[in-house]
């Protein structure tokens, strides 16, 4: 147990934090060890139970800590960060239907950099000069320039800091928050770049409609994937860019934000695209059978789309073979127990969680019923009967183990990531023979002149 509040401190303390009582700390680390080790669910999930069980509200630890202005981004839904207000303006617009509206805006600074604000709030009581602490603000890039809103879910708080306070910004000479040309492959990209330039070949596209909160309007997206000769990356276009899939494109101030652990290249208002003169990137027959990553590269980027890796399988982990999910929620039952919906028998399913190491790194792998059905040779009815025969569940993980540990696999999925790192759910597993092992090793060897 000790070693595990060692290695949970940080999310301990949070949960302490939003209680705000007294609650015993030993019985926070047991309800959260039950959950996590216990149940063998998500830390984030885990944390928002704990606290639901004391009364508590989960949404206060969902905060993104504050950020210097020069590490905003444009699109960011979520932002937190100290600034001094460097100019405050009333204005009155007129939204579109019709109605008029008042709101604020002006410039705002820390030791970093100079950004542009709209406060959409009804009140704005606050004086060229203070200093205050923003939290759930959202960015937008407008004119090249990355830009700060403050809508009715922002939280605005006067502080005290007489660094800030002192600090003498001079709004001519620093970053306005402009973005700045970088050449990339998808491979390269990262969360919170800006100023992205590349050239792609469009896989897949689809429309989609959203809500803004903002504004309560419906409006349209654009999002697929699309790749070069380095990797696979998904991407989002907040306007109609005309792409289509299988032509390439030359794209120049992109952005890239973080989607479930994955960067994802967005096309905002200002971003230009257009068809490639040249078309030297592979054709989509190159992507058909996915792009190879060693792991330790897959993990250094943060992971991929659509990726393949060869390597083998070390571990076939507890939790493997047949298990019950809740009938409401799909979450995996623990002694007929789902944490959310309470007591059931719940519907029958197989998966596979395994380790496989390519000798760069390793990563856990997550196979689904069909996956796992296709390694075992047999369906999930055929399992189901073998129990009743055998009264051995987990005679069904003794399968797995035969059919893949130590064993070569080459598995197509994509990544997640979360507290504990990063996940590869595969779409497609080959079993490798060993003369399919012994045949790459010897191209290899071959290759390198040994």
């Amino acid at each position: 147990m000790q070693e595990f509040e060692e290695k949970h401190e940080k999310h301990i303390e949070e949960i302490l934090n939003v209680l705000e009582t007294d609650q015993d700390r030993a019985q926070i680390v047991s309800d959260l060890h039950k959950f996590v080790d216990g149940y063998k669910i998500d830390i984030s999930t885990a944390r928002a139970a704990v606290i639901r069980k004391y009364g508590g509200n989960p949404e206060a630890l969902f905060t993104p800590s504050s950020k210097p202005l020069s590490q905003i981004v444009g699109e960011e839904p979520n932002v937190n960060f100290r600034a001094k207000l460097l100019t405050v303006n009333q204005k009155e617009i007129t939204l579109k239907d019709g109605n008029k509206r008042q709101i604020h805006e002006g410039t705002l600074g820390d030791s970093s950099a100079v950004l542009r604000y709209t406060s959409w709030q009804e009140e704005f009581p606050y004086e060229a000069g203070t200093v205050v602490d923003v939290g759930g603000a959202y960015s937008k890039v407008w004119n090249e320039r990355i830009d700060v809103n403050m809508g009715d879910r922002a939280i605005i708080n006067i502080v005290e800091d007489e660094a800030l306070s002192a600090l003498e910004i001079d709004v001519g000479s620093m970053n306005k928050g402009t973005t700045t040309s970088q050449e990339c492959t998808i491979a390269t990209l990262q969360n919170g770049m800006n100023g992205v330039n590349l050239n792609i070949r469009v896989l897949d596209i689809e429309k989609r409609e959203f809500v803004n909160k903002t504004t309560n309007e419906t409006k349209n997206l654009w999002s697929g994937q699309m790749a070069d000769a380095s990797g696979v990356t998904r991407f989002t276009a907040w306007k109609d860019t005309k792409m289509e899939a299988g032509k390439a494109y030359r794209i120049e101030s992109g952005y890239v934000k973080e989607w479930q652990g994955v960067p994802d290249l967005n096309v905002g208002d200002y971003t230009t695209i257009s068809p490639l003169e040249i078309d030297d990137l592979p054709p989509m027959e190159a992507f058909e059978a996915g792009l190879a990553m060693p792991i330790e590269s897959l993990a250094v980027r943060g992971g991929s789309t659509d990726v393949v890796v060869d390597g083998y399988v070390i571990n076939v982990r507890e939790g493997s073979g047949l298990i019950f999910r809740c009938t409401d929620c799909k979450r995996v039952l623990r002694n007929n127990q789902c944490m959310v919906h309470g007591k059931q028998d719940g519907n029958p399913d197989l998966r596979t969680k395994a380790i496989v190491d390519d000798g760069t790194g390793s990563v856990t792998t997550f196979l689904d019923n069909t996956l796992t059905e296709q390694v075992l040779g047999k369906t999930l009815d055929d399992c189901l009967e073998s129990i009743k025969s055998n009264f051995n569940p987990e005679s069904i993980k003794d399968d797995l183990d035969k059919a893949l540990k130590l064993k070569p696999v080459k598995i197509r999925g994509f990544t997640r990531s979360d507290d504990y790192g990063m996940m590869f759910f595969a779409k497609e597993v080959t079993l490798l023979n060993s003369d399919s092992v012994k045949e790459q090793a010897e191209n290899l060897i071959s290759e390198m002149g040994v």
